[in-house]
């Protein structure tokens, strides 16, 4: 896609925890990630955070283009 950011999955579930998304159990599944989008600046301060409710649903594209784009027109 042409990403010039990172992504992150975390296959070990070391940093789920840390961002509230790993739920202890949904449809029968154990310590799985909520449908998860966090935007995380430069400095490590998290700009946007969508956990949903339900696996089914998808994050707003538009929301997260927002706040990617408040990030390169703050400077963070």
């Amino acid at each position: 896609m042409g990403l010039t950011f990172p992504l992150l999955s975390d296959f070990n579930r070391e940093v789920l925890p840390l961002y509230g998304a790993l739920e202890a159990e949904v449809m029968g599944l154990k310590n799985i990630a909520r449908r998860s989008v966090f935007v995380v600046d430069k400095q490590g301060m998290v700009r946007y955070r969508r956990l949903a409710d339900s696996p089914a649903q998808l994050p707003e594209n538009e929301e997260i283009l927002k706040a990617l784009e408040g990030l390169v027109e703050g400077g963070h």
